[in-house]
């Protein structure tokens, strides 16, 4: 009996994967609670609250620093102070820095914070004292310096509704100690290292700077600045004596800067745990380590800065990234944390690194990957695949016209070419219809004679000696042989006369 074959194949898939992101968690998760180091991010607005409510309680005076500002109601709350009298000094990073930053990379603001940015330097012209320059980035609110009411906070994430909420981030609520120096440092800033001053709205004339006590980097607080590495130095201290885990995260890693190359000695014979995020610059540095001893976890807006030695209960907390920019030039800020505080920022890591959206894997072999979406690096940007265990493809049904043809379709390895995908399949199995050609409906019978005699033998009368044991059909032209198994198929060929080109079908 002659009915429809179905071949299958089982295909197995080992391919290179180059090194990627593999998903671990997609859920929301829930920040510790904490008494000094606040964690920002999954929608947690405490940091935030406490810097508008310090705003809406000044008396005196506002010293505000950030990259840029965007938080319409942290604006909000300094047009209001403005109005009550309150003097606001505030220092950003130039327009023309903001705009070369946003276009050179994918940054941690888009077009509409860039935006809403300008049109606060617009609101605050004439009430508020503002200057700019290039190199400036630290984040900082201080209020009623000097007064038995002050406040500060300094924080990893920059003045914007998304840094303040969104991001994985850290707020740190200051010591007297720690609001005293960092004034200076506001001072320092100010005075001394800004360029330019907003005169009135779109308005902005250099300033002349004044002769300011250099500030120095301390036991609690750590620099950059035009005169000082206090930052670095200190950063290195840790690296250098770490004797086991180092716990680093950042928003960048600059690929010549001296601090990530010993983060790379580092980890070539200690263990080396770091919380980031996905760019071309991190992968540039995740592909230099060492992957026995590192492990690197990933949030997709992650932008907090800190290290942390475990083992000696000591760590920094800064807004400045592993990179030239912020470790060598810069206006930047750190705090040290050790003992409670450290404890704090550890318990904050260990969250995140538990919470982590990613984890990144080298490249390996396909079959080495478990289930799941993966998400591989390309240039800036990141192509998400899926990896499966186990698929079975469907592969075209073949409709050949003649039983002949089908005999060598039956016989024929099933070939499948693997396309490029948004899915990794470890093994396929391959299944393929091949379907009988059967006779067209409305063919009719003929004289089996016909398949074997010219018109010139009929006209001659000659006969055949033998009995055709097929039943012999004609449709538009073309003649049809019915069989019913395939043995017929060798019974036909017996008959050296046979035309080739009868189709055999079944009925």
């Amino acid at each position: 009996m002659i009915k429809t074959e179905i071949l299958t194949k089982i295909v197995e898939q080992n391919t290179e994967i180059p090194s990627h992101w593999r998903i671990i968690n997609t859920d929301d998760y829930s920040l510790p609670s904490t008494r000094r180091i606040i964690p920002m991010g999954n929608g947690n607005q405490k940091f935030k609250k406490l810097l508008i409510d310090s705003i809406n309680d000044a008396t005196s005076h506002v010293m505000l620093c950030s990259f840029l500002l965007s938080d319409q109601d942290i604006i909000d709350s300094l047009l209001k102070a403005s109005d009550k009298g309150v003097r606001c000094y505030l220092m950003f990073s130039t327009e023309a820095q903001l705009s070369k930053e946003y276009k050179e990379e994918v940054s941690d603001f888009d077009l509409h914070v860039l935006n809403k940015h300008k049109e606060m330097l617009d609101k605050l012209a004439g009430k508020a004292l503002t200057r700019t320059s290039d190199h400036l980035h630290a984040k900082f609110l201080l209020i009623d310096v000097g007064t038995e009411k002050e406040e500060g906070y300094m924080s990893t994430a920059n003045f914007t509704q998304e840094a303040l909420t969104r991001n994985e981030e850290v707020g740190i609520v200051l010591k007297k100690t720690e609001i005293k120096t960092i004034a200076h440092f506001f001072n320092v800033g100010f005075w001394e290292e800004s360029k330019n001053e907003l005169i009135r709205k779109g308005s902005w004339d250099d300033v002349r700077n004044l002769d300011i006590k250099t500030i120095e980097s301390n036991s609690e607080v750590v620099f950059t600045t035009s005169k000082d590495r206090g930052m670095k130095e200190r950063i290195k201290e840790i690296i250098v004596g770490a004797d086991n885990e180092l716990l680093v995260s950042s928003f960048g890693f600059g690929e010549n800067n001296d601090l990530v190359k010993l983060l790379i000695k580092h980890s070539e014979q200690r263990k080396l745990s770091i919380l980031t995020r996905p760019r071309e610059k991190t992968h540039n540095f995740l592909s230099k380590i060492e992957k026995e001893n590192t492990v690197a976890y990933a949030f997709p807006f992650l932008h907090v800065k800190m290290i942390l030695d475990p083992a000696k209960r000591i760590g920094i907390i800064m807004t400045a990234n592993f990179e030239d920019r912020g470790m060598e030039t810069g206006y930047e800020v750190g705090i040290v944390v050790q003992n409670e505080d450290f404890d704090e920022a550890l318990h904050i890591f260990q969250n995140w690194i538990e919470s982590a959206s990613m984890m990144w894997n080298s490249s390996t072999k396909l079959s080495f990957l478990d289930e799941g979406l993966i998400r591989v690096p390309k240039g800036r940007s990141l192509e998400q695949k899926e990896v499966k265990n186990y698929s079975e493809i469907d592969m075209p049904q073949e409709k050949p016209n003649d039983l002949r043809l089908m005999q060598k379709l039956v016989s024929k390895t099933l070939e499948y070419e693997v396309k490029k995908s948004d899915i990794l399949i470890k093994e396929m199995r391959l299944k393929k219809e091949i379907l009988p050609p059967r006779l067209p409906e409305s063919a009719q019978e003929v004289i089996f004679s016909d398949l074997f005699l010219s018109k010139k033998q009929k006209s001659k009368g000659e006969k055949l000696e033998f009995k055709f044991p097929f039943k012999t059909y004609l449709y538009q032209g073309q003649y049809y042989v019915v069989i019913k198994k395939w043995a017929d198929l060798e019974r036909i060929s017996s008959f050296p006369d046979f035309k080739k080109h009868t189709k055999i079908v079944i009925k």
